[in-house]
């Protein structure tokens, strides 16, 4: 190498400087790399360095190699610049070659993304929006709603069961070549309607306003961006199409010129945490102007049921509307979707409390019930769920007592 570089002079030494620094330069930049936020955005844990214990360094003398690979797992996931190539190839995946970065997402040839399944078999989520007949899984889920309404009766408040149209239902057409063609059948002929008139009959038993909204959703599905195509969950005017038929429903009186001013807005995908990177898309804003409607702070909400702040703040709203249609005073009790349209629903409601109570833990739906939430007197009582949910029993499910 001496003689290499003296041979070669200067040429050669700036040469190995520079071999150096780009060898060197990503090792220190993964000293000061967020990792955190790597993790948030891709969606998994990154592997940690591994166990040089004694006993782990033994086992590797005897043969394991499972310190060689932990080492080489970590490496990939620390080192410097990996996050911006990382969203790079992501991209080039998900605009350039029209494909998923992840199998839990599909985008269609139209830019429409699914949501293919949460944690569990693959096109679970689509299955689910588009049902076969489960004589017990449907009377699982009717039980469950059947005794959180019974739970409600003492409330004194007018009872409502929300159903969002989900996009598989309302873009059936749209569904990847790839989803089996009998799901793909079961959505075209919504096949969910059995599921949901049974909701209907149970919410009925209990004189609870009942509302899903499909048709009226498909009659404006075409309106661009009515349901954003990169979203999971229905956003701007969908949301305000679902609440306003809502609240007509329930005897509020919503003016015709309710969307005046809305405007196209830059938005991120909701399915951005299974992408890998923040995927662009357009939305409406609907600004609700002359309604003055405020966000509140929730710890009041977390206080009451003895929850962790940070965790009930991302899973509770609370609006007061200065000018609202109504007088009254709501609380939602949702899932996921109950967040995005809380806003769209606090225009009929002085004041309006949503709560997701997929938040609460396993069995804290007594204490839920039994919490100072219900020392608020309110008008309306509204559950939120979306179809799927009239199925799956996620949501459902925690409604049991």
């Amino acid at each position: 190498m001496t003689k290499l570089v003296q041979d070669y002079g200067y040429r050669a030494r700036v040469t190995t400087l520079l071999l150096a620094i780009l060898l060197f330069t990503p090792a220190m930049a993964g000293f000061y790399s967020d990792h955190q936020l790597r993790s948030a955005i891709e969606n998994r844990t990154l592997t940690t360095f591994p166990d040089l214990s004694a006993k782990t360094i033994w086992s590797n003398l005897r043969g394991d190699t499972s310190i060689q690979k932990q080492t080489s797992h970590f490496v990939d996931d620390h080192i410097g610049f990996a996050l911006p190539l990382n969203q790079m190839y992501r991209r080039f995946l998900f605009y350039r070659l029209g494909e998923s970065p992840n199998r839990r997402v599909f985008r269609t040839q139209d830019g429409f993304v699914f949501l293919s399944y949460h944690a569990s078999t693959k096109f679970s989520a689509i299955n689910g929006s588009c049902p076969d007949y489960n004589a017990a899984r449907l009377n699982r889920s009717q039980q469950n709603l059947r005794t959180f309404l019974q739970s409600l009766q003492d409330k004194s408040a007018r009872l409502a069961v929300t159903v969002y149209p989900s996009k598989p239902n309302v873009y059936p057409e749209e569904l990847h070549s790839g989803v089996p063609a009998e799901t793909r059948r079961r959505c075209d002929t919504a096949k969910i309607l059995r599921e949901i008139n049974a909701g209907r009959q149970t919410s009925e038993e209990f004189n609870a306003i009942f509302h899903y909204p499909l048709d009226e959703f498909k009659q404006q599905r075409d309106t661009a961006y009515f349901y954003p195509p990169q979203n999971f969950h229905a956003f701007g005017m969908s949301t305000s199409l679902f609440a306003t038929s809502l609240l007509k429903k329930l005897e509020i009186q919503v003016p015709d010129d309710v969307n005046d001013g809305k405007r196209l807005v830059a938005r991120g995908s909701d399915l951005s945490m299974f992408i890998g990177f923040i995927a662009e898309g357009q939305a409406w804003h609907i600004p609700y102007a002359e309604r003055g409607i405020s966000l509140q702070p929730t710890d009041w909400i977390a206080q009451a049921l003895d929850s962790d702040p940070s965790i009930t703040r991302a899973h509770t709203t609370q609006y007061l509307t200065q000018n609202p249609l109504s007088n009254k005073r709501a609380l939602v009790i949702s899932n996921s979707f109950g967040t995005y349209t809380a806003r769209d629903l606090a225009i009929g409601y002085r004041s309006l409390t949503q709560i997701n109570i997929n938040m609460l833990p396993d069995g804290g739906m007594s204490n839920f019930l039994a919490s100072d939430v219900f020392k608020e007197r309110y008008d309306d009582i509204i559950i939120v769920l979306h179809d799927a949910e009239m199925v799956a029993n996620g949501t459902l499910g925690r409604l049991q007592m």
